[in-house]
């Protein structure tokens, strides 16, 4: 079983959207022009999933994904502080935490 899974796909297919709200998926990324079925934003919103649109085809948008998810190299201060900075002004650490089903960490 897959942790932390977002699915992509078409908007147009409500079929797999649906199965995968029911199964580990943390994310739903919907790809196309097509708006999402009623049905299935309503139980993405029951079982608290977020639901993306993009404009990008399926393919495009899972190869931005897993650049997303790649590995970054970062070896000088500088860029550490910087990734840093605009982690803390741009995301909700919380939320997203929350959301992929991990506890926030406590300080000691």
């Amino acid at each position: 079983q897959a942790r932390n899974m977002a699915v992509v796909t078409g908007s147009d297919r409500t079929d797999l959207q649906l199965a995968a709200l029911e199964s580990s998926t943390h994310c739903l990324i919907l790809t196309g022009h097509f708006p999402p079925n009623t049905l299935v934003l309503n139980r993405a919103k029951d079982l608290e999933i977020p639901v993306l649109l993009v404009d990008s085809d399926t393919l495009t948008t899972v190869e931005i994904v897993e650049k997303a998810f790649q590995q970054a190299q970062v070896h000088e201060r500088v860029k550490i502080d910087c990734i840093q900075e605009m982690i803390e002004m741009h995301c909700d650490i919380e939320r997203l935490l929350s959301t992929l089903g991990i506890p926030t960490p406590v300080a000691l």
